[in-house]
This record gives structure tokens, sequence and C-alpha cells, in this order.
């Protein structure tokens, strides 16, 4: 297997500010490529596939592409248009992803079309054309099930895909948006899930997300096979955004805020076990990936929020207590006043078995697909 330092695919950037050393996707396989949404690993644990986004402006449909490191290739595959996002199997290194004609498993290899689960189920398809089948999909624990959160019209249907059979069973169905949902990695009846704000697809009514009477930011639920639901508080009052759980499944970590003007102001996490509800990294992350061990984060900031702004890209040492930026400014992608359409974060997460960051970088203009090594962020945040 070609390692990547040696693949004929990457060159080297080197943050002018920090020294920080990336390995940047160069072969422009799409106009526009992209690294996963934080929560969905893109690389399998052998290290042999590493997928990415990739879609051809003016379009706005996405498709995806990976690099084979076994034979130093890189390919895109046009028939994975995907609705929402996908997931690889860490073992195997295959796909799966939602796309407008059902549910589908597909092959990093060559030549391999997909393969279909099953047809968009009907407890779905019968409120229409879906927006959306799972803002990132996740296993249950077991690799039996898949859990969906789809988006119809001004409806919103979360519950799980079994994978044998493809049986859809509704877990709840929602008139406002429930999205971000995933299984939790050790019990397969308990899910996260976050309330977010949406648009009436027909007036185009913002609807932002709620407080409660207790003036409490009803962001960060949970829900249960049996349909209870439960609302978890962000600490002091404040705001939450971007959740996903520990590898162990003990802590519903967060990103938390005071107000879009203040920003962001710490990767939070409550600890289901203890009780215990703080800070873990004072950082202004906008999103954020913990380590197997939560003893690292990575994370993206911003300045200002919009898509196609500029950004940064951080990693931040539990240990320590000390930070480096991978990334010390992305330029912007568009101006504020004329966002982009394309989701442009960098969404940086860990990958093959946190031996490297995988994240959007922004150059000359568009986006790339970038790889860092944690052992340097280690060594300079001792």
């Amino acid at each position: 297997m070609v390692s990547i330092s040696e693949s004929k695919h990457f060159r080297i950037f080197t943050d002018p500010v920090t020294g920080v050393k990336s390995y940047v996707l160069s072969t422009k396989a799409a106009g526009q490529q992209q690294s996963f949404y934080f929560v969905n690993r893109a690389m399998d644990e052998k290290g042999r596939y590493l997928w990415f986004y990739a879609s051809y402006p003016p379009a706005t449909y996405g498709v995806m592409g990976v690099v084979d490191f076994e034979d130093d290739e890189v390919r895109v595959f046009p028939e994975t248009q995907r609705l929402g996002g996908p997931l690889v199997d860490m073992e195997s290194g295959e796909c799966i992803f939602g796309g407008p004609q059902g549910f589908y498993i597909k092959s990093p290899k060559a030549g391999k079309p997909p393969v279909r689960i099953c047809p968009v189920p009907k407890e779905i398809s019968r409120l229409g054309s879906p927006q959306s089948l799972g803002t990132h999909l996740t296993y249950s624990p077991d690799k039996t099930e898949l859990f969906v959160d789809a988006h119809v019209n001004d409806r919103f249907i979360l519950g799980t895909l079994r994978l044998l059979n493809g049986k859809f069973t509704v877990w709840k169905e929602y008139d406002f948006c429930r999205n971000h949902a995933q299984f939790n990695p050790v019990d397969p009846d308990l899910v996260l899930m976050a309330e977010d704000h949406w648009n009436d697809h027909v007036t185009g009514q913002k609807h932002p997300i709620r407080y409660n009477d207790k003036g409490e930011f009803m962001r960060l639920w949970t829900i249960t096979r049996d349909g209870k639901e439960t609302l978890y508080p962000p600490l002091g009052g404040q705001r939450a955004t971007h959740e996903w759980w520990s590898r162990n499944g003990k802590v519903i970590y967060y990103c938390k805020y005071k107000s879009l003007e203040e920003g962001n102001n710490g990767i939070t996490g409550i600890n289901l076990e203890t009780g215990e509800h703080k800070v873990y990294a004072p950082v202004p992350a906008w999103h954020a990936f913990s380590s197997l061990h939560d003893d690292f984060f990575v994370y993206d900031e911003n300045d200002v929020f919009y898509r196609g702004t500029p950004s940064r890209v951080g990693f931040y040492n539990c240990v320590t207590g000390k930070q480096v930026y991978i990334v010390s400014q992305n330029p912007a992608l568009a101006p504020r006043e004329n966002p982009s359409v394309y989701h442009l974060d960098p969404h940086p997460q860990l990958v093959w078995g946190d031996r490297y960051v995988s994240y959007t970088i922004a150059q000359n203009g568009y986006t790339e697909v970038a790889l860092c090594e944690t052992e340097q962020l280690l060594d300079m945040t001792k």
C-alpha cells in the first residue's frame, strides 16, 4: 500500500504561521472536492480508502469519490448522488448512502456499481420526494441497522433501517426540524438528535430553534426506541450546536456559544453516567471531534458565520492544555453578502485510528481534501 506521503495525488501544504504540515489532494477528479462531514469518518481503519465529497459547480447535487492507497488511484463515482451524509464501513471501506431512488452500498473499487439495500421506504416516500435521507447515517452497535433522519417537505421522520431486508421502523415523526441523529456507539436503543432551524418549503418562513418556558435552548436531545425524549439544556444557559457521541458512548459532546454575534466558546460535554457537565476544551469551536480516549480534539472556527466564511482549523491537547492551528487561515470562498450555495466548512475529523485529521482546506478559490498527521500535532503541543 502506498503511504500518504508517497502518493502521487497529494502535495504538501505547510501553514505559514504554525508550520504544521498537511497533505492536500491535488488531483482534480471533480470541480470541487471536500472532506466528509465531521461526524462520519471518511477513512477505513486499515487506511486504504479515503472517501470524499465531489461536486461540479454550478450544479448543486453532490456525489462521492475515493482515494485508493492500494493502487494509488483516485476515482469519482457519478452514480452516487447523495441525499445527506454517507457512512463508511470501517472494516470493508464500503460506503452506504441514501439517494433519490433508495439506500445503497457502494464499493470503493473500480467497476462495481452500487448495490441497492432498498427503495426509499414508503413511510418516507408517501410524503413526497425527500430532500434528505439522513444528515449523517450511523450504524447500530451491532451494525444490523442504520439510523435515518429524513426530511420530506415539512415533515421530519426518524427511524431505523434494517440492512438485511430494508425494513424501516419509524421511531417518531415531527412537523418541525429534528435531525443530526446518531446511534449511541454501545446502546442500540439510544439515539442523539438535534432540534434545528428550518425554512417552510412553501412560504419560506424561517423557524429558529426553540426555547422552552424555562428559557432553555432546545437543541440537544436523546430519543429511545420506545419514543421517550430527553432534553439536555446547554451549560450556563447558553446555546449548543454540532453535537456528537464520545467513542465509548458515555459523553454527549457539543460546541457551546452564547450568541451568533459573540461566537462559540468551548467544546463541552455531558457525561450520561456521572451527570458531569463541563467544558473540555476552551476553544471557539464551530465543529469538533474527539479522540478515541478523549485526550485531544480537532475543531474548526470562524469569526462570522455564513457559507464560504473564512475559517481556521485547530488541534487541542487535553493533557497539556495546549493548542495549535493546523490551518491558521482558510480564506473566504464567497462574500458575506452573497454566500455560497455549498456547505464549505472545514469539518475536521479524526481517521484511521486517530493517526490523521481529515478536513477541507480552502485554497486558490476552491476547496480540497487535506490530511494532517496527529503525531506532529501531539509533539507540537507537549
